[in-house]
């Protein structure tokens, strides 16, 4: 008789526990994203807002899955071995689920604000680029000039030497700046971006040395 019953209880329990299963995995991946996005933020030191989340759905899953495991035990006994080691078991699991969804969770979020801290650096120095050919063009101009006399060819290169330090110091903080951060793993996009930027600094490497070649020979 009491297998009977216990076997009726098991069953009449059966549909708590899925209910309760799908409350307790949706509040994992609520938690997931919560820690997250909130690690990542803590990782990465960039000046936009936390998007603060909703509290509703927490409040919701945590009554939902009190309620559900109240009705539980309110079938499944404690008073009884066969429950107690049972609900011992689903608690142990639910447990170690948690704290492996924690403990991803967090490593991921500190490997995305890592992340997004080197784009964000990345970023910074090839927008330093614009004014770097801005100078170079200026160069470029004045020796596209029709030079005529010796006296123009030292005027202009003395042009070019007053401008010459601006671009040479311009130029090796963000020479050197990619050059530490060409190493990062990156997504396709600013691989890319960083591929085009750093063959553009070895054309202009090149280009500051014969200039001062130049200068030197004027």
């Amino acid at each position: 008789m009491s297998a009977e019953l216990s076997s009726l209880q098991k069953k009449s329990t059966r549909g708590l526990y899925i209910w309760l299963c799908l409350l307790l995995a949706m509040f994992l991946a609520w938690l997931a994203s919560f820690l997250f996005i909130f690690v990542s933020h803590l990782t990465f030191s960039g000046s936009e807002e936390w998007p603060k989340p909703n509290p509703v759905p927490l409040v919701l899953f945590i009554a939902g899955i009190a309620a559900d495991w109240k009705a539980i035990l309110a079938r499944e006994s404690e008073s009884e071995y066969v429950f107690k080691r049972k609900h011992r078991r689903f608690n142990l699991a639910t447990g170690v689920l948690f704290g492996i969804i924690a403990v991803v969770s967090v490593f991921a979020g500190v490997w995305n604000g890592h992340r997004r801290e080197k784009v964000q650096r990345i970023e910074s120095f090839l927008a330093q680029t614009p004014p770097l050919a801005e100078i170079g063009n200026r160069i470029g101009n004045i020796k596209a000039r029709e030079l005529k006399s010796a006296n123009d060819y030292v005027n202009a290169f003395e042009e070019i030497a007053s401008i010459m330090p601006e671009w040479k110091k311009r130029f090796d903080n963000v020479a050197k700046g990619l050059e530490e951060v060409k190493g990062y793993e990156l997504d396709a996009k600013t691989s890319s971006m960083l591929a085009v930027d750093m063959a553009a600094i070895d054309i202009g490497r090149e280009e500051i040395s014969l200039t001062e070649k130049e200068i030197d020979v004027t």
